[in-house]
Protein backbone atom coordinates (compact mmCIF):
# COMPACT_ATOMS: atom_id res chain seq x y z
CA UNK A 1 0.00 0.00 0.00
CA UNK A 2 2.88 2.34 0.87
CA UNK A 3 4.50 1.62 -2.48
CA UNK A 4 1.24 2.43 -4.25
CA UNK A 5 1.02 5.74 -2.41
CA UNK A 6 4.56 6.63 -3.49
CA UNK A 7 3.70 5.78 -7.12
CA UNK A 8 0.59 7.98 -6.98
CA UNK A 9 2.58 10.87 -5.51
CA UNK A 10 5.30 10.44 -8.14
CA UNK A 11 2.70 10.57 -10.90
CA UNK A 12 1.10 13.69 -9.43
CA UNK A 13 4.50 15.36 -9.15
CA UNK A 14 5.35 14.42 -12.73
CA UNK A 15 2.03 15.84 -13.98
CA UNK A 16 2.60 19.11 -12.12
CA UNK A 17 6.06 19.37 -13.60
CA UNK A 18 4.71 18.75 -17.11
CA UNK A 19 2.03 21.43 -16.67
CA UNK A 20 4.66 23.86 -15.38
CA UNK A 21 6.92 23.12 -18.36
CA UNK A 22 4.00 23.60 -20.78
CA UNK A 23 3.17 26.96 -19.19
CA UNK A 24 6.83 27.96 -19.35
CA UNK A 25 6.98 27.03 -23.05
CA UNK A 26 3.85 29.04 -23.82
CA UNK A 27 5.16 32.08 -21.95
CA UNK A 28 8.62 31.92 -23.50
CA UNK A 29 7.39 31.30 -27.05
CA UNK A 30 4.80 34.10 -26.92
CA UNK A 31 7.43 36.76 -26.15
CA UNK A 32 10.20 35.28 -28.26
CA UNK A 33 11.40 36.98 -31.44
CA UNK A 34 10.96 33.57 -33.03
CA UNK A 35 7.25 33.40 -32.19
CA UNK A 36 6.06 31.32 -35.18
CA UNK A 37 2.54 32.70 -35.15
CA UNK A 38 3.84 36.24 -35.32
CA UNK A 39 6.03 35.23 -38.26
CA UNK A 40 3.09 33.53 -39.98
CA UNK A 41 0.96 36.67 -39.55
CA UNK A 42 3.70 38.80 -41.10
CA UNK A 43 3.85 36.43 -44.08
CA UNK A 44 0.08 36.61 -44.52
CA UNK A 45 0.18 40.41 -44.35
CA UNK A 46 2.81 40.36 -47.09
CA UNK A 47 0.63 38.08 -49.22
CA UNK A 48 2.93 35.05 -48.87
CA UNK A 49 0.46 32.35 -47.86
CA UNK A 50 2.86 29.58 -48.87
CA UNK A 51 5.49 30.71 -46.35
CA UNK A 52 2.82 31.22 -43.68
CA UNK A 53 1.61 27.65 -44.21
CA UNK A 54 5.14 26.27 -43.85
CA UNK A 55 5.57 28.15 -40.58
CA UNK A 56 2.18 26.97 -39.31
CA UNK A 57 2.96 23.32 -40.11
CA UNK A 58 6.24 23.65 -38.23
CA UNK A 59 4.63 25.42 -35.26
CA UNK A 60 1.83 22.91 -34.72
CA UNK A 61 4.40 20.11 -34.42
CA UNK A 62 7.20 21.90 -32.58
CA UNK A 63 5.08 24.20 -30.38
CA UNK A 64 1.77 22.36 -30.13
CA UNK A 65 1.01 23.47 -26.58
CA UNK A 66 1.61 27.09 -27.51
CA UNK A 67 -0.40 27.16 -30.75
CA UNK A 68 -3.35 25.34 -29.18
CA UNK A 69 -3.85 28.16 -26.68
CA UNK A 70 -2.47 31.28 -28.40
CA UNK A 71 -5.07 33.88 -29.51
CA UNK A 72 -3.13 34.44 -32.75
CA UNK A 73 -3.76 30.87 -33.89
CA UNK A 74 -7.29 31.63 -35.05
CA UNK A 75 -6.14 34.63 -37.09
CA UNK A 76 -3.45 32.54 -38.81
CA UNK A 77 -5.80 29.65 -39.57
CA UNK A 78 -8.49 31.96 -40.95
CA UNK A 79 -5.88 33.73 -43.06
CA UNK A 80 -4.79 30.36 -44.46
CA UNK A 81 -8.43 29.32 -44.95
CA UNK A 82 -7.82 26.20 -42.84
CA UNK A 83 -11.36 26.30 -41.53
CA UNK A 84 -11.53 22.70 -40.39
CA UNK A 85 -8.36 23.09 -38.33
CA UNK A 86 -9.67 26.37 -36.90
CA UNK A 87 -12.93 24.75 -35.80
CA UNK A 88 -11.05 21.86 -34.20
CA UNK A 89 -8.79 24.22 -32.24
CA UNK A 90 -11.75 26.32 -31.06
CA UNK A 91 -13.81 23.30 -30.01
CA UNK A 92 -10.88 21.77 -28.15
CA UNK A 93 -10.12 25.09 -26.48
CA UNK A 94 -13.73 25.40 -25.42
CA UNK A 95 -13.57 22.01 -23.73
CA UNK A 96 -10.28 22.89 -22.04
CA UNK A 97 -11.39 26.38 -20.95
CA UNK A 98 -15.20 26.41 -20.94
CA UNK A 99 -15.43 29.83 -19.29
CA UNK A 100 -13.31 31.64 -21.89
CA UNK A 101 -15.61 33.25 -24.48
CA UNK A 102 -12.90 33.56 -27.15
CA UNK A 103 -13.22 29.93 -28.15
CA UNK A 104 -16.98 30.12 -28.68
CA UNK A 105 -16.56 33.43 -30.48
CA UNK A 106 -13.80 31.95 -32.63
CA UNK A 107 -16.01 29.00 -33.54
CA UNK A 108 -18.67 31.43 -34.78
CA UNK A 109 -16.06 33.48 -36.67
CA UNK A 110 -15.04 30.39 -38.63
CA UNK A 111 -18.58 30.10 -40.00
CA UNK A 112 -18.43 33.78 -40.98
CA UNK A 113 -15.20 33.30 -42.87
CA UNK A 114 -16.65 30.29 -44.64
CA UNK A 115 -19.47 32.55 -45.80
CA UNK A 116 -22.01 30.29 -44.09
CA UNK A 117 -24.16 33.06 -42.65
CA UNK A 118 -26.97 30.76 -41.55
CA UNK A 119 -24.56 28.73 -39.42
CA UNK A 120 -22.84 31.90 -38.21
CA UNK A 121 -26.14 33.32 -36.96
CA UNK A 122 -26.83 30.06 -35.10
CA UNK A 123 -23.39 29.99 -33.52
CA UNK A 124 -23.54 33.63 -32.45
CA UNK A 125 -26.91 32.94 -30.81
CA UNK A 126 -25.23 30.16 -28.80
CA UNK A 127 -22.47 32.58 -27.77
CA UNK A 128 -25.05 35.15 -26.55
CA UNK A 129 -26.78 32.56 -24.40
CA UNK A 130 -23.55 31.38 -22.80
CA UNK A 131 -21.68 34.70 -22.68
CA UNK A 132 -24.20 37.59 -22.56
CA UNK A 133 -21.36 40.06 -22.03
CA UNK A 134 -19.87 39.34 -25.46
CA UNK A 135 -20.49 42.37 -27.67
CA UNK A 136 -19.38 40.47 -30.77
CA UNK A 137 -22.20 38.00 -30.21
CA UNK A 138 -24.65 40.85 -30.89
CA UNK A 139 -22.82 42.86 -33.54
CA UNK A 140 -21.56 39.92 -35.58
CA UNK A 141 -24.90 38.18 -35.32
CA UNK A 142 -26.57 41.30 -36.70
CA UNK A 143 -24.05 41.23 -39.55
CA UNK A 144 -24.92 37.60 -40.30
CA UNK A 145 -28.63 38.41 -40.29
CA UNK A 146 -27.98 41.37 -42.57
CA UNK A 147 -26.21 39.07 -45.04
CA UNK A 148 -29.25 36.80 -44.89
CA UNK A 149 -31.49 39.84 -45.53
CA UNK A 150 -33.30 39.22 -42.25
CA UNK A 151 -33.24 42.95 -41.65
CA UNK A 152 -35.88 43.25 -38.93
CA UNK A 153 -34.12 40.67 -36.75
CA UNK A 154 -30.81 42.39 -37.37
CA UNK A 155 -32.30 45.74 -36.28
CA UNK A 156 -33.41 44.24 -32.97
CA UNK A 157 -29.95 42.86 -32.25
CA UNK A 158 -28.01 45.93 -33.29
CA UNK A 159 -30.19 48.17 -31.14
CA UNK A 160 -29.54 45.85 -28.22
CA UNK A 161 -25.82 46.10 -28.99
CA UNK A 162 -25.99 49.90 -28.94
CA UNK A 163 -27.89 49.98 -25.65
CA UNK A 164 -25.59 47.46 -23.94
CA UNK A 165 -22.26 48.38 -25.53
CA UNK A 166 -22.55 52.06 -26.53
CA UNK A 167 -18.80 52.55 -26.22
CA UNK A 168 -18.11 50.01 -28.98
CA UNK A 169 -17.88 51.66 -32.37
CA UNK A 170 -18.69 48.32 -34.00
CA UNK A 171 -22.27 48.55 -32.71
CA UNK A 172 -22.76 51.91 -34.40
CA UNK A 173 -21.02 50.82 -37.61
CA UNK A 174 -23.34 47.85 -37.99
CA UNK A 175 -26.30 50.13 -37.21
CA UNK A 176 -25.36 52.32 -40.18
CA UNK A 177 -24.46 49.44 -42.50
CA UNK A 178 -27.88 47.93 -41.90
CA UNK A 179 -29.59 51.10 -43.10
CA UNK A 180 -27.36 51.04 -46.20
CA UNK A 181 -28.27 47.43 -46.88
CA UNK A 182 -31.95 48.41 -46.75
CA UNK A 183 -31.18 51.35 -49.06
CA UNK A 184 -32.74 53.70 -46.53
CA UNK A 185 -30.31 56.44 -47.45
CA UNK A 186 -31.65 59.24 -45.27
CA UNK A 187 -31.49 56.95 -42.26
CA UNK A 188 -28.03 55.76 -43.27
CA UNK A 189 -26.83 59.35 -43.57
CA UNK A 190 -28.08 60.13 -40.05
CA UNK A 191 -26.51 56.99 -38.61
CA UNK A 192 -23.13 57.65 -40.24
CA UNK A 193 -23.36 61.16 -38.82
CA UNK A 194 -23.70 59.55 -35.38
CA UNK A 195 -20.52 57.56 -36.00
CA UNK A 196 -18.71 60.77 -36.91
CA UNK A 197 -20.05 62.70 -33.93
CA UNK A 198 -19.35 60.01 -31.37
CA UNK A 199 -16.06 58.58 -32.57
CA UNK A 200 -14.59 61.03 -35.12
CA UNK A 201 -13.84 57.96 -37.23
CA UNK A 202 -13.04 58.10 -40.95
CA UNK A 203 -15.73 55.51 -41.70
CA UNK A 204 -18.36 57.92 -40.47
CA UNK A 205 -17.34 60.52 -43.04
CA UNK A 206 -17.06 57.96 -45.84
CA UNK A 207 -20.49 56.58 -44.99
CA UNK A 208 -22.05 60.03 -45.00
CA UNK A 209 -20.58 60.70 -48.44
CA UNK A 210 -21.98 57.43 -49.81
CA UNK A 211 -25.44 58.24 -48.45
CA UNK A 212 -25.30 61.81 -49.80
CA UNK A 213 -24.29 60.51 -53.22
CA UNK A 214 -27.20 58.05 -53.22
CA UNK A 215 -29.54 60.91 -52.27
CA UNK A 216 -28.13 63.11 -55.05
CA UNK A 217 -26.68 65.59 -52.55
CA UNK A 218 -23.40 65.89 -54.45
CA UNK A 219 -22.62 69.50 -53.53
CA UNK A 220 -23.19 68.73 -49.85
CA UNK A 221 -20.94 65.67 -50.13
CA UNK A 222 -18.22 67.74 -51.78
CA UNK A 223 -18.38 70.35 -49.01
CA UNK A 224 -18.15 67.65 -46.36
CA UNK A 225 -15.10 66.11 -48.03
CA UNK A 226 -13.40 69.49 -48.27
CA UNK A 227 -14.02 69.90 -44.54
CA UNK A 228 -12.74 66.49 -43.46
CA UNK A 229 -9.78 66.09 -45.81
CA UNK A 230 -7.42 68.02 -43.49
CA UNK A 231 -8.68 65.97 -40.53
CA UNK A 232 -8.08 62.65 -42.28
CA UNK A 233 -5.13 63.76 -44.37
CA UNK A 234 -3.46 60.33 -44.15
CA UNK A 235 -6.53 58.37 -45.25
CA UNK A 236 -6.41 57.59 -49.00
CA UNK A 237 -10.09 56.56 -49.05
CA UNK A 238 -11.10 60.13 -48.20
CA UNK A 239 -9.02 61.46 -51.07
CA UNK A 240 -10.50 58.82 -53.38
CA UNK A 241 -14.04 59.82 -52.38
CA UNK A 242 -13.13 63.46 -53.05
CA UNK A 243 -12.18 62.48 -56.62
CA UNK A 244 -15.18 60.18 -57.01
CA UNK A 245 -17.68 62.88 -56.06
CA UNK A 246 -16.17 65.19 -58.66
CA UNK A 247 -16.77 62.53 -61.32
CA UNK A 248 -20.39 62.11 -60.21
CA UNK A 249 -20.78 65.87 -60.66
CA UNK A 250 -19.67 65.42 -64.27
CA UNK A 251 -16.47 67.48 -64.08
CA UNK A 252 -13.95 65.26 -65.89
CA UNK A 253 -11.02 67.72 -65.90
CA UNK A 254 -11.42 68.48 -62.21
CA UNK A 255 -11.72 64.76 -61.47
CA UNK A 256 -8.45 64.08 -63.29
CA UNK A 257 -6.78 66.83 -61.25
CA UNK A 258 -8.08 65.30 -58.05
CA UNK A 259 -6.87 61.81 -58.97
CA UNK A 260 -3.50 63.34 -59.78
CA UNK A 261 -3.47 64.81 -56.28
CA UNK A 262 -4.40 61.40 -54.87
CA UNK A 263 -1.42 59.85 -56.66
CA UNK A 264 0.88 62.58 -55.40
CA UNK A 265 -0.25 62.22 -51.79
CA UNK A 266 -0.50 58.41 -51.84
CA UNK A 267 1.94 57.06 -54.45
CA UNK A 268 1.50 53.46 -53.26
CA UNK A 269 -2.32 53.58 -53.44
CA UNK A 270 -3.04 51.58 -56.58
CA UNK A 271 -6.64 52.79 -56.95
CA UNK A 272 -5.32 56.27 -57.76
CA UNK A 273 -3.57 54.82 -60.80
CA UNK A 274 -6.39 52.55 -61.93
CA UNK A 275 -9.05 55.26 -61.77
CA UNK A 276 -6.78 57.81 -63.43
CA UNK A 277 -6.07 55.35 -66.25
CA UNK A 278 -9.78 54.64 -66.72
CA UNK A 279 -10.63 58.34 -66.97
CA UNK A 280 -7.71 59.20 -69.22
CA UNK A 281 -8.73 56.44 -71.59
CA UNK A 282 -12.39 57.47 -71.66
CA UNK A 283 -11.32 61.09 -72.25
CA UNK A 284 -9.05 60.05 -75.12
CA UNK A 285 -5.92 61.46 -73.44
CA UNK A 286 -3.70 58.67 -74.69
CA UNK A 287 -0.30 60.31 -74.27
CA UNK A 288 -0.98 60.96 -70.60
CA UNK A 289 -2.43 57.46 -70.31
CA UNK A 290 0.71 55.79 -71.68
CA UNK A 291 2.93 57.76 -69.30
CA UNK A 292 0.70 56.77 -66.39
CA UNK A 293 0.75 53.09 -67.40
CA UNK A 294 4.54 53.07 -67.47
CA UNK A 295 4.66 54.63 -64.01
CA UNK A 296 2.02 52.21 -62.69
CA UNK A 297 3.86 49.15 -64.01
CA UNK A 298 7.11 50.34 -62.43
CA UNK A 299 5.42 50.85 -59.05
CA UNK A 300 3.07 47.89 -58.86
CA UNK A 301 4.30 45.33 -61.40
CA UNK A 302 1.73 42.72 -62.37
CA UNK A 303 -0.67 44.02 -59.70
CA UNK A 304 -1.34 46.98 -62.00
CA UNK A 305 -3.37 45.02 -64.52
CA UNK A 306 -5.00 47.85 -66.44
CA UNK A 307 -5.37 46.99 -70.14
CA UNK A 308 -5.10 50.00 -72.42
CA UNK A 309 -7.25 50.23 -75.53
CA UNK A 310 -5.35 53.26 -76.80
CA UNK A 311 -4.83 53.32 -80.58
CA UNK A 312 -1.46 52.12 -81.83
CA UNK A 313 -0.96 55.38 -83.69
CA UNK A 314 -2.14 58.94 -83.14
CA UNK A 315 -5.49 59.22 -85.00
CA UNK A 316 -4.55 62.76 -86.00
CA UNK A 317 -1.87 61.29 -88.27
CA UNK A 318 -4.37 59.28 -90.34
Amino acid sequence: MLEGLRTWRDRRRAMREMVALDKQEVAETSISDGNPLRQAKLCLAAGDAEAALRIWNFARVRHSTFVNSAPETLEVLLGLKLYGDAEAVMLEGGKRSPYEPRYAEGYALVAEHRGDWQEAAKRWEAVRKRFPGSWTAYVNAAHALRELKRFDEAEVLVKLAISRFPQKINSWLEHARLAEARKEWATAKARWQQVSDRFQHVMGALGQVRAMAALGELDEADRLLSKVRPIFEYEPEIAASWAGISELRGDVDNTLKRWSEVRRRFPQYILGYRESARLLQSAGKFDELQALLVDGKERFGTAFDFVSTAPSADPRDS
